[in-house]
């Protein structure tokens, strides 16, 4: 799961979004992915180019989630609401560190 999608945060605009570089390389990579973003529409995806664009993740589903975008509404949802994504053994990857250090498993 990557959980934003647009150029920069609490924008609906995904014009020279960096973020479906990373959804290609982890698509190149394998990698089956639903992106999650609130303020995105969700016709701005485009699953020819692996960019599936979710109305809300399914709670429990996902091996690794992506925190690409630090939009106030993943904020909100918090450590707790974002690992409810997640399968029981996952991994939070913080490109933006919106979460504390401690709360995930990786970040840039």
């Amino acid at each position: 799961l990557v959980l934003g999608f647009a150029f920069k945060e609490n924008c609906p605009d995904v014009r020279n979004t960096k973020v479906a570089d990373l959804v290609a390389a982890l698509a190149a990579h394998g990698a089956k992915l639903d992106v999650f973003d609130p303020c995105v529409d969700e016709s701005a995806g485009d699953e020819s180019e692996g960019v599936n664009l979710v109305a809300k993740p399914a709670a429990g589903a996902y091996d690794a989630v992506v925190i690409a975008v630090a939009h106030d509404a993943f904020r909100e949802l918090g450590v707790d609401g974002i690992r409810a994504f997640g399968k029981p053994r996952h991994v939070i990857f913080d490109v933006k560190h919106l979460l504390p250090a401690d709360a995930v498993d990786g970040r840039l």
